[in-house]
């Protein structure tokens, strides 16, 4: 017998990149064999047994992912924890699932001790700092040799526990085995046609599915390889994409780099009142409003506007002393056409805003992009191009009605959205008196959070409403 999911996840090429990080650390596929090794040697010397519980409440770290997959050689079962949980939380957790381990933040270590003493499970405490790079379990491991005898364990044994959310009571352990995980790795990785030549940046938390399971767990099954960011930041995100084939995230990810792309293209949209949107944005691409501006390089990239038959835009600096700024201008069928970026605009707020961003536009933009939805290819020459692309690509099929208040329904908007019972359950609230249906309006409709708040957590459980 093997150690299902564990061979399955390690089998790709010692040589071959599994992560990088944005300060240059380079991990092999190697490098994680022979951490998991010296981890797993902690592990079973703390006392961690087939079948024990590990459980895991620190930051994200290569060390971090690389314990996960250590507890799995081990034969244990990892319990990954969310770093905001409070103490009381910790403490049910540790509590119902008795873990032989719990590897903490070592500014943490007093609170884990007293934790799992309260617990009384007799576990052992370690610690793993958010740099990845110190605590106990670190120390312990370092200098070991990278030989370890993987334990054995079967498709049906538990490779981890998960707890849900707890909306609807108590946390509950979900308990899944090697064969879970391991067909839905496999599964997901050939519908999303993922390959060794694949490139992800994870950005997602390591103490839920997605990021933990789903995400690390397919590239490590193609032997792709990841851009490891800590967090998620817009900016760091839009930095590591032009090194990367795919990004796995929440919706709230790709609202916020639609959110980026479209604050810079409200700045580009304020600045063409002066001159054309395309000039603008390919100028503050090519750094034309920074400290090293270089408009031949800006003409260049304007020229990715142009159709066939155009003219060949040239870019200088002003020789007018009273405009200053830069020139640009071609013959578009014999036509002489001229633009101008005045100092007015250079040195206006806008244009500032969008100097500060030049290293982040050239780095993601820096070659001819495409965006491509099932057969069809976009070109994208600028933020401008993608945002539109998004858009475009998101209303592909899509019919969205508005309906704003129930006096400006027609009566078929007012049967289809609130009275065909067929398709709305209604409920319906008797108040008896005046005072009690004024305080619960205002309540629910004033511009207090509070009570609005207080009253939904004092009776959102008790009301059977279907939605």
């Amino acid at each position: 017998m093997s150690n299902v999911l564990f061979d399955a996840l390690t089998a790709t090429a010692p040589e071959r990149l599994w992560l990088e990080t944005p300060d240059g650390r380079r991990l092999g596929y190697g490098d994680l064999y022979r951490l998991t090794a010296q981890l797993a040697q902690v592990l079973v010397e703390a006392g961690v047994r087939p079948g024990d519980r590990v459980a895991s409440n620190v930051e994200k770290s290569p060390e971090a992912l690389a314990l996960y997959l250590a507890v799995v050689r081990a034969g244990g079962v990892y319990l990954p924890l969310n770093t905001a949980y409070t103490a009381t939380e910790l403490a049910y957790f540790l509590g119902d699932a008795a873990p032989a381990v719990f590897v903490t933040d070592p500014s943490r270590q007093a609170e884990a001790d007293g934790l799992v003493a309260a617990a009384g499970t007799g576990g052992q405490v370690l610690t793993l700092g958010v740099d990845g790079r110190s605590g106990s379990l670190l120390a312990a491991a370092e200098g070991r040799t990278p030989d370890f005898e993987t334990v054995d364990r079967g498709p049906d044994d538990l490779a981890a526990i998960l707890y849900t959310s707890g909306t609807t009571g108590r946390s509950k352990g979900a308990m899944l085995s090697h064969r879970n995980l391991l067909s839905n790795a496999r599964l997901l990785k050939d519908f999303w046609r993922f390959t060794a030549d694949d490139v992800l940046v994870h950005a997602l938390p390591i103490y839920h599915t997605h990021g933990l399971f789903v995400a690390s767990n397919i590239l490590a099954l193609a032997g792709g390889s990841m851009i490891f960011l800590p967090r998620f930041e817009a900016g760091a995100v839009l930095d590591a994409l032009p090194r990367a084939t795919t990004l796995m995230g929440v919706p709230t990810f790709y609202t916020r780099l639609v959110r980026e792309a479209r604050s810079a293209k409200s700045l580009i949209d304020r600045l063409a009142a002066r001159a054309p949107t395309f000039a603008v944005e390919q100028a503050a691409i090519s750094g034309l409003f920074g400290p090293t501006p270089d408009p031949a390089q800006a003409a260049e990239r304007m020229n990715r506007y142009a159709e066939e038959g155009d003219g060949t835009w040239s870019g200088e600096a002003s020789v007018d002393g009273a405009v200053g700024g830069y020139v640009f201008s071609r013959i578009k069928r014999g036509v002489s056409e001229r633009i101008v970026l005045d100092e007015t605009m250079l040195h206006a707020a806008d244009a500032r805003r969008l100097a500060e961003r030049a290293a982040a536009l050239a780095d993601t933009f820096s070659g001819l992009g495409t965006f491509r939805r099932k057969e069809q290819s976009t070109p994208v020459r600028g933020p401008l191009d993608l945002v539109q692309a998004v858009l475009d690509a998101g209303r592909k099929g899509l019919s969205i009605q508005r309906y704003k208040g129930l006096g400006e329904m027609n009566a078929s908007q007012l049967w289809e959205t609130t009275l065909d019972a067929n398709a709305r359950t209604l409920l319906q609230v008797k108040v008896n008196h005046a005072d009690d249906a004024d305080d619960m309006f205002s309540r629910l409709m004033g511009d207090l959070v509070e009570p609005r708040r207080e009253f939904i957590q004092e009776f959102a459980l008790d009301a059977e409403v279907d939605v």
